[in-house]
């Protein structure tokens, strides 16, 4: 009985003061800009020694939480000093994330030259398909790499067949028009029917995409066997590893 009136008599005390009892039960009333503050900053605070530490992953994490923070908070500088210790010891992510800020010019002077040169390591062994998807559209438009179709068509390729919807969109569409290969249809076909599984994606890419009107056009010019056997190349695909 003693124990219930001590809770009453604190509740009441909390209350009259103009509190609240759910703070005191570990609630907060913060307001969410103060509270998504709060916890950046726990956020910061957990993840610094271990990133100082030098754990790759702890750096990214860091990195990471640098980047994508409160916008008043946010510390491009920050994320590409995480990003680039990280990088710097072969973390792929970091390398994507590093090369994607200097395609932007995020916290560090803007420079294709530079993203190609970290976009390549995430590409490569990394084979990280956003990467190799960015990479190939470096090359397709000439931003700080020589403009180039065939390495363009190299790398969407590869992302393409690691089950990237839009990299499969402009793979078909390249082979639909013969840029940077010789034109093939049954592989066009292919490509711009995986692409149609995705079709948010690609219009985000490009609003006045539409895979399926692309291979609604290329199959104009397809004839019954071409078709069958494109749709049977299509049904065996499976994604690299």
């Amino acid at each position: 009985m003693m124990r219930i009136l001590y809770w009453i008599v604190v509740i009441g005390a909390l209350l009259l003061s103009g509190g609240s009892a759910f703070m005191f039960f570990g609630e907060t009333n913060m307001d969410p800009e103060a509270q998504a503050r709060a916890d950046f900053e726990a956020a910061v605070a957990a993840q610094r020694p271990a990133a100082v530490n030098g754990t790759t992953a702890d750096q990214f994490r860091l990195a990471e939480t640098y980047r994508t923070g409160p916008e008043d908070l946010r510390d491009p500088g920050g994320a590409r000093y995480w990003y680039r210790k990280a990088a710097e010891q072969g973390h792929i992510a970091a390398q994507f994330e590093l090369g994607m800020l200097y395609a932007r010019g995020d916290g560090v002077p803007q420079s294709y030259h530079r993203a190609a040169e970290w976009l390549k390591l995430a590409a490569g062994l990394g084979r990280h398909r956003e990467a190799q998807f960015a990479l190939g559209d470096m090359y397709f438009n000439g931003r700080g790499v020589p403009h180039d179709y065939g390495a363009a068509m190299s790398w969407f390729r590869k992302a393409a067949e690691r089950g990237h919807p839009v990299a499969q969109y402009v793979v078909g569409t390249m082979y639909a028009e013969g840029w940077g290969v010789e034109t093939d249809d049954l592989e066009a076909y292919k490509w711009l029917t995986l692409a149609q599984r995705a079709p948010d994606a690609v219009l985000a890419y490009d609003p006045k995409s539409d895979p399926r009107e692309r291979r609604e056009k290329l199959l104009l010019r397809m004839n019954r066997s071409q078709i069958e056997i494109a749709r049977k190349n299509t049904a065996e695909w499976k994604p690299t590893q």
